[in-house]
């Protein structure tokens, strides 16, 4: 919620209180947390579930009073606030599967590149998946595309609120079998450093991040189990 969306944030409010009731499905929950810089940001929904409610006044109200364009563009806090609310979420649902979805359209004036992907490195080991988006033309786009690379996730580029709202739903409907990964190792080291697949049902290209396996030549990558 920089300030920078203060365009965009009207429209994102008013997509989230009208289509998230008719996206969520009947034991699906919905966190939404807010940031913009060091120390600026906040749970504003946790383990929601939306498709459940029959008063959506208070969610409506939240969003309303949380999505709000202030301050600077900082990472690293939202990404620990995640991996500390799918663990307060795991105490009452442990077999629960949990997906990211996050979105920037500015460039990190907090932390450094080591901090944010060591952050992403903590969550991505809780999520069966990610979507990180890329919003308008003034984003990182190479980290924001490393950060899809590490946490083995789709980077869209989105550049307006036309293009950004089926991105949205889209993934709010996709569904992961498990929150299980699994290392592959490699016999030759991939162009680029990193490794793709196919989904097909989703018609998407997923990119995983590359790693050295110590002490050899070769090298891995971590997957989904599905």
């Amino acid at each position: 919620v920089s300030g920078s969306m203060c365009g965009e944030l009207p429209k994102i409010r008013e997509q989230l209180k009208k289509r998230l009731p008719t996206l969520m499905r009947l034991g699906d929950t919905l966190s939404i947390i807010w940031f913009s810089g060091r120390e600026q940001f906040g749970v504003l929904l946790e383990g929601e579930p939306i498709a459940q409610l029959t008063d959506l006044a208070r969610v409506n109200a939240a969003i309303d009073r949380w999505l709000r364009p202030q301050g600077s563009t900082g990472f690293v806090q939202p990404l620990q606030e995640a991996t500390k609310l799918i663990s307060r979420l795991k105490k009452n649902a442990a077999d629960s599967t949990f997906s990211l979805f996050f979105l920037s359209d500015g460039c990190d004036n907090c932390w450094s590149r080591a901090d944010i992907l060591s952050a992403l490195r903590n969550v991505s080991s809780e999520i069966a998946s990610s979507t990180i988006v890329e919003y308008g033309y003034y984003a990182d786009r190479p980290l924001l595309a490393l950060m899809a690379e590490q946490s083995g996730g789709t980077h869209i580029f989105a550049e307006h609120f036309d293009k950004f709202e089926p991105v949205l739903e889209a993934s709010l409907q996709k569904r992961s079998t498990s929150s299980k990964k699994r290392q592959i190792g490699l016999w030759e080291n991939p162009i680029g450093g990193f490794v793709w697949s196919i989904d097909t049902s989703q018609k998407e290209l997923v990119t995983y991040a590359v790693e050295a396996m110590p002490y050899t030549e070769n090298s891995k990558v971590t997957v989904p189990e599905d």
